[in-house]
């Protein structure tokens, strides 16, 4: 994958009335409204391909992913308790599954 084909990696803690963003690569971290007009002005400021790792509250991380789908870009969901035991086990004790998983379109469609 070429240079300026890289993906922008993004992380996403998912409140009910905010969306706390960090950017892997820069190293920028904000927040913005968690509401469609919010999330809509955010994804049309980002140029690239994003891979976003949100970390749900509930249902209210639906808006951002489906916008973000909507826009051909990926979006999984972060476990983060998973994570933690997947980074403190060992390499080949399966406890990596299930540290992330594709969000399902509403329209029945798995994420790939």
């Amino acid at each position: 994958m070429a240079q300026q084909d890289k993906a922008i990696i993004i992380g996403i803690d998912v409140c009910k009335d905010t969306l706390d963003i960090f950017e892997h690569e820069s190293g920028r971290a904000y927040s913005i409204g968690n509401d469609a007009g919010s999330i809509e002005t955010w994804l049309d400021g980002k140029a690239g391909h994003l891979q976003v790792a949100l970390e749900p509250t509930n249902r209210y991380h639906e808006a951002v992913a489906e916008a973000a789908y909507a826009r051909g870009h990926e979006a999984v969901i972060a476990r983060p308790a998973a994570v933690l035991a997947a980074a403190q086990a060992p390499l080949n004790a399966g406890a990596r599954e299930g540290a992330v998983a594709p969000i399902p379109h509403r329209h029945g469609h798995a994420a790939e």
